[in-house]
């Protein structure tokens, strides 16, 4: 594309992430999108170049190849981490504006979308304490149980913990999960309604984007990290209360 002498619009239609760019450079893309990337840069004393690299480092990215369940906990901790939270971080704020814009504008007449502005700003308040709690406690934890396999640690007393914590991180996923089919529902699937300004259009790809990031995110941990998690307390001869579970069934079993 010859970012120049595109109008700032055309550029968001023929690739809606670029909006996030043009929120970063505070670039009305929607209302006024209708002059060039040139003559904005200008009027703006941006420098044009920085925003055309940023505009053409949008591009999407596929974790389809990656074989998560061939990584130790520790490798799947870091990508994590480095993509999935930092994904949330860097988002949250974009999401916010786009969520309160639109409601503002658009709410009055549709009331839905005071009701999705709601749960946007309610997810987000979620998710902050839950990252929090996954960086500081859960992760550094079972790092250090990961270690402790590799280096024949005895001390293993600290690592009793780590299952409650889990199932709170689990609780805290299923709350996300449902606050999410809310999101879906009141949208219809993100359906871009016929009177979608660009930042409507804009809100609901990001919220599209941020919803399949999460679902992915919480795959990882749900479904990979933590059944890591528990072969790594089995190894290190903790009883978990799966493991009394299983063991009550099995007496109740034989009795009867």
């Amino acid at each position: 594309m010859n970012y120049k002498e595109l109008n700032v619009s055309e550029i968001v239609t023929q690739n809606i992430k670029t909006s996030d760019i043009f929120k970063k450079y505070d670039i009305d893309f929607c209302c006024n999108g209708n002059i060039s990337l040139e003559t904005i840069c200008k009027n703006k004393g941006l420098n044009i170049e920085e925003v055309i690299s940023d505009l053409k480092s949008i591009k999407s990215v596929t974790n389809k190849d990656l074989n998560f369940s061939s990584m130790s906990p520790s490798e799947l901790i870091d990508f994590i981490q480095d993509n999935h939270h930092k994904y949330v971080q860097s988002n949250v704020g974009i999401l916010v504006q786009y969520a309160e814009k639109v409601a503002r504008i658009h709410g009055e007449e549709h009331s839905e979308l005071l009701q999705i502005k709601n749960l946007v700003l309610l997810l987000i308040k979620d998710l902050a304490p839950h990252l929090e709690k996954e960086e500081s406690l859960l992760f550094p934890t079972i790092k250090n149980m990961d270690d402790a396999i590799n280096t024949n640690s005895d001390n293993t007393k600290q690592f009793e913990v780590i299952e409650p914590v889990i199932s709170a991180m689990e609780y805290e996923h299923n709350g996300a999960g449902n606050i999410l089919s809310e999101l879906r529902t009141l949208s219809n699937n993100y359906t871009i309604p016929e009177y979608a300004c660009n930042t409507f259009t804009a809100f609901y790809h990001k919220l599209k984007e941020f919803e399949d990031d999460l679902f992915q995110h919480v795959h990882l941990e749900n479904n990979i990290l933590f059944p890591k998690t528990a072969i790594l307390l089995k190894e290190l001869g903790i009883e978990t209360i799966q493991s009394k579970k299983e063991e009550i069934d099995e007496e109740l079993d034989n009795l009867y």
